[in-house]
C-alpha cells in the first residue's frame, strides 16, 4: 500500500497535467492518495506489532505462570465434581462429613486464588 501511495504521489500530477493541464489538482489528488495509503500502511504495521507483542506476552505468561492454564483448572473442577456425584455417602454422618470437606476445600481454594482481594479498598 505504501508503494501504491508513493506511485500516486508522483504519477497523479503527471496524469492530471496530461489530461487538462492542471498540475495543482494532480498534486492534491496525489497527496491525498499518499496520505491515505501511508495511514493505512501505518495502521496495518502497528496492528501486526501489537499482535506480536500480545502473542509474546501470552507465551511468557504461560511459561512463567506457576498455576495451570485456566481451561485446565476448569476441566479439573468438572472432573472432580463428576467424581463426587458418583460416590454417594453411605449414611447421614458420612454425607455431612463430605459436605464439610467440600465447603472447606472451596473456601481454601478461593482464599488461595490470586484474584482474591485481600488489600484495603
Amino acid at each position: 500500500q505504501l508503494f501504491h501511495g508513493l506511485r500516486d504521489l508522483f504519477w497523479l500530477p503527471i496524469e492530471q497535467y496530461r489530461k487538462d493541464g492542471r498540475i495543482i489538482r494532480g498534486l492534491q489528488r496525489g497527496a491525498a492518495s499518499f496520505g491515505t495509503s501511508t495511514a493505512s500502511a501505518a495502521l496495518e504495521l502497528s496492528n501486526r506489532l501489537v499482535q506480536a507483542i500480545q502473542a509474546t506476552a501470552e507465551t511468557v505468561y504461560d511459561i512463567l505462570s506457576p498455576t495451570p492454564p485456566v481451561t485446565k483448572a476448569i476441566a479439573d473442577r468438572k472432573n472432580l465434581k463428576r467424581c463426587r456425584r458418583v460416590q454417594q455417602p453411605a449414611d447421614l454422618r458420612e454425607g455431612v462429613a463430605k459436605a464439610y470437606d467440600t465447603v472447606r476445600e472451596v473456601y481454601v481454594s478461593e482464599s488461595e486464588s490470586p484474584s482474591a482481594d485481600t488489600g484495603p479498598s
